[in-house]
Parts: structure tokens; sequence; C-alpha cells
């Protein structure tokens, strides 16, 4: 059987928009949802409604989206998070799904399900759309200041979530750098690149910003502060066309057909279109959602949850990740 499990209290509109959007998503998969959440409030927002696989774990505790991670993880063991948790490791085929503070989402992971034996830290990655095909993009900001280890390692487990999430066979990755030469970049991006050359990995070399979306490979490899920034602007710009759109114009057609090929662009950049993000290199499965996650936005991250459940990729990227450690070894 399988289990989601959704940190009911985590998240800007917790816990109503966490109740709303897990009954939403129950006529959309075959999963049991858990919301790990206060009893009584999720109760009263339920409003009498039950169902066969829908399920509370009670939590009496929340971890604030401005909480220390480290220090709220250990002061509130009975919160959603710890709670939700430590009940995913217990299930087998389980996935845990949260919108709230990123940081102790993370904190939580790696004290409660570990991590794969190698991996130095997991990583956040993204499936989003480029202009012909999606892709996918790690770290988008779980590690600020990343080695060259680490960043070969976000290599190997993000082409393993591109050959899983969008299907790509022997999928292109790139590395983000500020030139396509091999020489360019900070010391960790020059570093990797020349042990990814040494691997089996279809590593492509450097790629620059203006290659993000056109294509050239299926899976971008960054750290985690310039993948967030990339990630958020992206979400900005979006918002930002959007206004443009429909602000008055002289150049209505020229509008018009801009409109429709940038709306198939940044829509797949709308947290409530993509759901969640993948925490890769765990002993187990998470999804982080956006803190403003809406209905929508849990409904998905619930939908793409139970993918992971059909995919399983963190247990592939703990069966592959043992053939690179020679040339990732520190």
């Amino acid at each position: 059987m399988a289990d989601i499990i959704l940190d009911a209290m985590g998240g800007d509109n917790a816990p109503a928009a966490q109740v709303a959007g897990a009954v939403a998503a129950l006529d959309k998969i075959k999963a049991d949802i858990y919301l790990a959440g206060r009893k009584d409030e999720i109760e009263k927002l339920l409003n009498g409604f039950t169902h066969s696989r829908l399920h509370i774990l009670n939590a009496p505790d929340i971890i604030e989206m401005d909480a220390k991670p480290v220090v709220a993880c250990r002061k509130y063991p009975d919160s959603s998070l710890m709670v939700g948790m430590r009940f995913a490791k217990e299930r087998e085929n389980s996935v845990f799904v949260s919108a709230g503070n990123s940081g102790a989402v993370m904190t939580a992971a790696v004290m409660v399900l570990e991590r794969i034996s190698g991996i130095i830290r997991p990583a956040i990655a993204v499936v989003t759309q480029g202009i012909n095909h999606p892709f996918v993009m790690l770290d988008a900001g779980a590690n600020t200041n990343c080695s060259w280890q680490q960043l070969c390692q976000f290599a190997v487990m993000g082409g393993i979530c591109a050959e899983q999430l969008i299907k790509k066979s022997n999928p292109r990755i790139g590395l983000l750098s500020n030139g396509s030469e091999s020489c360019k970049g900070t010391d960790a991006v020059v570093a990797a690149n020349k042990a990814l050359l040494e691997t089996e990995l279809n590593f492509i070399g450097n790629i620059e910003g203006n290659d993000i979306l056109n294509g050239v490979c299926d899976c971008i490899v960054c750290d985690g502060f310039v993948g967030n920034i990339i990630l958020k602007f992206a979400e900005g710009f979006g918002s930002a066309l959007k206004h443009g759109m429909s602000s008055g114009s002289r150049f209505h057609l020229l509008k018009k057909i801009a409109k429709s090929v940038m709306k198939k662009i940044f829509t797949k950049f709308d947290y409530t279109e993509y759901g969640a993000t993948y925490l890769l290199g765990l002993k187990g499965s998470v999804l982080v959602t956006h803190g403003r996650a809406n209905e929508k936005a849990i409904m998905n991250a619930i939908i793409a949850a139970e993918g992971e459940i059909n995919t399983g990729i963190n247990k592939k990227i703990s069966e592959e990740i043992n053939k690179y450690t020679a040339v990732m070894s520190l």
C-alpha cells in the first residue's frame, strides 16, 4: 500500500490550503493521504467530510516558517513536520510532502530518514519546462556553497531524476557557469567540470544562462544559491509578464503571440503548476512545495508524490551513486 504524508501545518496558508488540497487530490490518486497536524483544526476544516483513504496524524506542535531549523526540529519533536517524517520512515512506500520551512524540512529529513550512503548533502531538484521540452535543475536551494564533489553528485542524481521523471534515456547534463569554456566558473565549477568528463555520464560541459531554456541539456547542475535565484526570478518574471500583457498597448497582435509562447514556458515555473520539488539523496522520499502554496499547489504536490512512489528515484540513486565514488572521492 502506498502512502502520502502531508505536513498539514507547514506553509503560509496552512492548514486550510493543505486540507482542501488533500481532499481535491483524493479523486486523482490511488494512495492513502495522512494529514499530520493539529487534529481538532483539521477536523474543523473537514467539516464532517470523511474518506476511506484520508487519515489524520495528530501533531500538536508547529515549526514556524522563520524558525532556526536544527533548533526547531529538536525542540518540537511533536510538530507536524517531525511526526509526519517519522511516520514516513515507518512506511516503506511513502512520500512526505511539506510547504513548511524548507530548511527545517531538510534538517528533519536528514535527522529522521538519513542520507544515502556516500551522499554529502541532499539536493532540491525541480522539473520545469524549456522552450521545447522539460528539464531538471538542481540544486534549487538546499545548498548555497557547494564543493566540486557535491556538484558531481548533483549531476548523478539529476541524471537519474531526468531518466525517471521526464523519460530521457542517457540525459544530457550541463554545468551552469559564466562561460562555456572548461576554465570558466568558480573553483568548484572548474573542478567539477574536469571530474565529470571522466565519468560515463552524458556530460556536455559548461552551459551559460542563455542556454537554460533552449533545450541544450536535460539536466542543469548548479549550486543552490544560483538555482534558487533562477527559480524565483522565473516565477517573478512570469508574474510581470502576465501583468504586462494585460495592460493596454498598440501592439495587440504582437502581445497576443508573445503571450501564447511565454505562457507555455512560465506556466511550468509557476509553483501551483509544478506542485513540488524533489529532495534527492535520502533513504526515503520527500517533496517540498512553495511556502505560499494554495489548494491547487498542494493538490499538484500530492499528485507528484504519487508519481515519486511509482518511480522510486532515491532508491535508484542509492543503487547508482557508488559507481562514481572513485571520481568523486573526498
